[in-house]
């Protein structure tokens, strides 16, 4: 049963006067020749996000280092943000799952007017623990318990709505175990859960949203991954590949003495379009990079899971090949190896080959692109391309 969850979708009334911006960004060119524009745009989440905060951090820390001024372009979905990237709006966004939906082309972007997207990592921090929140006396505590309970679906944001496939599927169970209810943005789907309107909806313990229910008089709790469910890891693996098992110890309802079992991925990972000015990106990333003392003093989540390392480790577990501007600086300071690259050339070689089976599929499928029809051929013809074209 699908419930529809009433609200507006949230607009980008910046994106006409952020479009404006590109004509400051100068050609690629050589480093000498390179000019910053005035601010640099980011499209990122719902303000109140944990990715609106940590993003927006990590700005006023470059900021403080280096000068450069930023403007963060908050949006509700996957393909809202998406769609800020790919027209140019903004050269970066911060994004979580949606990126590899995104760049895959799968979900909301296997539509006929997305596709395979060309992008690359611009930088990988680890998120403080995907979770499902609820009310801290609704008696929910495992997956199992959700079955037939009211689920937030974001409309437009894959990478979240596979976060909570991925929670029901440790359990064995599906969205046709729960009742589905239609949401308009992350925010949304918090906010159900705070008014009692929604049983569960994603987030992180880190979220403005989480910290409200732990304030109320409900209190907060969350759905936990035991660790030592080994079945119920691999059958969330067959979903999503790219968790890693977390201790979350930072946020609401979570201390070091009361650390909940869950999992963290990429996010809010950086990306930006394959042909962004390697001079703009590598600017980024070494200025992120050198940034890390000020931000790591502002925030434990931030020391915690915004480091170097965690971005290497998370850069080899996707399945999105890394910028050359990002390249050149990791290689600069010597942590780009030959086996990164190797593994970087073949993600290349990867997405050029999705690529051109999405456009020979444009040019077979015929009447099958008619109405729903596209998408389910596109399942077709990149099922029958084999297991490696998942993602």
């Amino acid at each position: 049963m699908k419930v529809k969850f009433k609200g507006t979708k949230f607009l980008m009334p910046m994106v006409v006067a952020l479009l404006a911006v590109l004509l400051l960004l100068p050609v690629a060119g050589t480093a000498k020749e390179f000019k910053l524009p005035p601010f640099i745009p980011i499209a990122t989440y719902d303000v109140g996000s944990s990715a609106y905060r940590t993003t927006a951090m990590a700005t006023e820390a470059i900021t403080e280092h280096s000068g450069q001024k930023f403007r963060l372009l908050p949006a509700s979905t996957d393909t809202a943000r998406m769609s800020a990237l790919r027209s140019g709006a903004v050269p970066i966004l911060t994004i979580g799952g949606g990126a590899t939906f995104a760049s895959a082309g799968r979900a909301e972007f296997a539509e006929m007017g997305w596709g395979p997207q060309d992008v690359n990592i611009v930088w990988c921090p680890a998120i403080t623990g995907i979770t499902l929140m609820v009310r801290g006396d609704s008696g929910l505590k495992s997956v199992a318990d959700l079955k037939g309970k009211k689920v937030a679906y974001v409309e437009g944001s894959p990478g979240l709505n596979v976060q909570i496939t991925a929670h029901l599927a440790f359990a064995g169970l599906t969205w046709k175990d729960v009742e589905v209810v239609n949401v308009p943005s992350y925010a949304a789907g918090c906010e159900g859960v705070i008014s009692g309107l929604l049983d569960a909806a994603i987030t992180v313990p880190t979220a403005s949203f989480a910290r409200r229910l732990e304030a109320s008089k409900y209190g907060i709790g969350y759905i936990a991954l035991p660790f030592s469910d080994e079945a119920g890891w691999k059958k969330a693996a067959k979903v999503y590949p790219f968790w890693a098992k977390y201790k979350a110890t930072n946020g609401a309802g979570v201390s070091p003495e009361k650390p909940l079992m869950c999992a963290t991925y990429a996010n809010p990972i950086a990306i930006t379009m394959t042909n962004q000015d390697p001079d703009l990106i590598y600017w980024y990333v070494k200025n992120l990079a050198e940034s890390y003392p000020i931000y790591a003093k502002k925030s434990a989540v931030m020391k915690e899971n915004w480091t170097v390392q965690w971005c290497l480790d998370l850069i080899n577990n996707t399945a999105i090949p890394v910028h050359p501007g990002a390249i050149r600086y990791w290689k600069e300071v010597g942590k780009w190896t030959p086996a990164m690259d190797k593994r970087n050339q073949e993600l290349i070689a990867h997405k050029q080959a999705l690529i051109e089976l999405w456009r020979k599929a444009l040019t077979t499928a015929g009447k099958k692109a008619k109405g729903d029809g596209w998408v389910k051929y596109w399942q077709e013809v990149r099922t029958q391309a084999g297991p490696e074209f998942a993602w």
